[in-house]
């Protein structure tokens, strides 16, 4: 990020990048040790690191946190539970060690399954299907609304906020640019409002998921903002440029979002339940 902030990147039509050059290994090492990365690299952008040098740039890897969960997967709302990289058992700290996905997955999906059996050979409660009903009634008009003429494409929407987080809300943030990012993002969320789709058909519609699923982004995008710009220090990949070193006394805590009434995201925070292992700071 800093290359590029200095003006030592490349312009591309997708944004600005810098050279990762592999070219002085040589051949015969590129072909043993990084078959993979060689072979994407020809697939998707037809560059041989071979022989050029490999364009790179920021881009989002996962989301970390996610939903509020315990050990076995159980969310607060009671029957509804998550697991893998849409959760946050808590497991991770401010950062997840690479690789762990997978087991998280494995991990706690089978005991979110134990759990959910053990509950459902317990309960008396029976299906509700009316509050499903009025659900579904609910999102056939929001896709209805979105057939509205003369709105706002949302690709265009979609293309301002992946500006605005890439841009303010990078690994590296500053007060001034998370406050510039959040009233951006109030923007859309307002522009959103007047989104408009070609066509409401269901089938292989990509512009309607994609519609739909921005509403979705925006809330996210909402909440990181918001908190990164609450949390004043530095931990994990969130690097605060005005609040550079890490602070346990302060913000050794989760934080936690939940959705206002007003559509808007109602931070708080719950503290770190420590066990065996004492949290300490990455030095590499």
């Amino acid at each position: 990020m800093t290359e590029m902030e200095e003006g030592r990147g490349f312009e591309h039509p997708l944004g600005t990048y810098i050279q990762l050059d592999l070219r002085h290994l040589g051949a015969k090492k590129i072909l043993e040790r990084l078959p993979g990365i060689r072979s994407i690299c020809i697939d998707f952008i037809g560059i041989d690191p071979v022989k050029e040098p490999i364009p790179i740039m920021p881009s989002q890897h996962y989301s970390m946190g996610g939903i509020d969960v315990n050990e076995k997967g159980a969310s607060k709302i009671e029957g509804f539970y998550a697991a893998g990289e849409c959760a946050c058992v808590s497991v991770h700290g401010a950062n997840r060690l690479g690789g762990n996905s997978l087991l998280d997955t494995i991990v706690f999906g089978k005991l979110a399954a134990k759990d959910i059996e053990n509950n459902l050979a317990k309960t008396k409660l029976k299906p509700k299907e009316k509050p499903l009903q009025k659900l579904i009634v609910k999102v056939e008009n929001k896709i209805n609304r979105l057939a509205q003429s003369g709105g706002e494409r949302p690709y265009k929407l979609a293309a301002d906020l992946g500006a605005i987080m890439s841009e303010k809300v990078g690994v590296f943030r500053t007060k001034k640019e998370l406050v510039q990012a959040l009233d951006e993002v109030i923007k859309i969320k307002k522009r959103y409002k007047n989104v408009s789709i070609s066509s409401t058909d269901k089938h292989m519609n990509y512009e309607l998921h994609n519609a739909l699923e921005l509403e979705y982004m925006l809330e996210v995008a909402h909440t990181i903002v918001l908190g990164a710009l609450l949390r004043e220090e530095s931990r994990g990949a969130h690097f605060r440029r005005d609040f550079t070193t890490r602070n346990d006394k302060k913000w050794l805590k989760h934080t936690i979002a939940k959705m206002g009434k007003k559509g808007e995201p109602l931070i708080s925070y719950k503290e770190v339940k420590i066990t065996n292992y004492q949290p300490m700071e990455r030095k590499y």
